[in-house]
């Protein structure tokens, strides 16, 4: 989202306003589980298709932790795009696994068109800044947006919904 004065940034800027974090959450539709089964830990995702970015740095590389520390799984598919919408549909047709943030495919999590996976490893946050000119004065109008912002994204956001108490 970029406006006049403000933009919204997934990353980790340092001294910024910061918005929230996303999770990442791998999952795979119920189709695809049934036909291929279902992957229990990081490794398994080697036997498995997964749907992956063009324009990530860590081409087949997927991070996860568990209760044995840091593991970064080695992962593969005949579907690569740079677009989280494309891989969030090829999940939803059955295709392959995808790791994605939350706010994608919560309300899939939630109808139960996609299933979580390997829900006993973290994966990395995505982390959402407010960026702005850091040459100007933070009017207290662009200081009342950020903090409208944040007041709206807070914990848990709606597409988290899905996420058992």
């Amino acid at each position: 989202m970029c406006l006049r004065h403000v933009n919204l940034s997934a990353g980790v800027p340092p001294d910024l306003p910061f918005l929230r974090s996303h999770r990442i959450v791998a999952a795979a539709a119920p189709s695809y589980l049934a036909r291929y089964g279902r992957p229990l830990t990081p490794a398994d995702l080697a036997n498995h298709n997964c749907l992956t970015y063009t324009n990530s740095s860590r081409r087949g590389e997927w991070d996860f932790s568990g209760a044995d520390g840091d593991i970064t799984a080695k992962v593969g598919g005949h579907f690569r795009v740079n677009n989280g919408d494309l891989l969030r549909r090829a999940a939803l047709a059955g295709e392959g696994i995808i790791c994605e943030p939350s706010f994608l495919i919560g309300e899939d999590l939630s109808q139960g068109v996609l299933e979580i996976l390997l829900p006993d490893y973290a994966t990395p946050e995505l982390t959402l800044y407010a960026l702005y000119p850091s040459h100007r004065h933070l009017s207290a109008k662009i200081r009342s947006f950020i903090n409208f912002l944040a007041a709206r994204i807070s914990e848990p956001p709606a597409w988290d919904g899905w996420i058992k108490k």
